[in-house]
């Protein structure tokens, strides 16, 4: 979870009459979504003239490791590998689009783009030597992909 902006108020010398925040929230399974959302709307104020309202919701369902997304990951990791690549398996707990067909039970591939740094920040990059070697691998999981 990350609350990742904060705002209210007028000034630094007036206690503001809201406050709101916004909310990054990622999870593994739909159990987790469920107990962190059931959680976070139970939240109770503690000085009973102010009031807390909770708005919004998960807006992509988690994408749990499955068997399909195993196997294309191996899949993916022989295909760099006949290229020379070194492929690691990693989890964020999701925020692509992928998140929505995974649960569909599809063989889901996600962050296999160039690599780099900094993301959503204005330190983002790409490295630019990756560009080469990730489009070859990308071009040989699409021209070797059996499904």
């Amino acid at each position: 979870m990350n609350v990742g902006v904060v705002g209210g108020g007028t000034r630094s010398n007036v206690v503001p009459d809201e406050c709101h925040l916004e909310v990054d929230l990622r999870v593994v399974t739909p159990q987790d979504a469920e107990e962190a959302c059931d959680a976070i709307s139970a939240l109770k104020v503690i000085n009973t003239k102010a009031t807390v309202t909770v708005t919004g919701g998960m807006n992509r369902p988690p994408m749990p490791r499955t068997e399909n997304i195993a196997r294309a990951f191996a899949f993916a990791q022989g295909v760099g590998s006949a290229l020379g690549l070194t492929l690691t398996e990693g989890s964020t707990g999701g925020g692509s689009d992928a998140n929505f067909v995974a649960p569909l039970g599809v063989a889901v591939l996600d962050g296999l783009g160039p690599l780099g740094n900094g993301a959503h920040s204005e330190r983002e990059h790409v490295l630019i030597k990756s560009l080469p070697e990730r489009t070859a691998l990308l071009a040989g999981l699409l021209s070797e992909w059996r499904g």
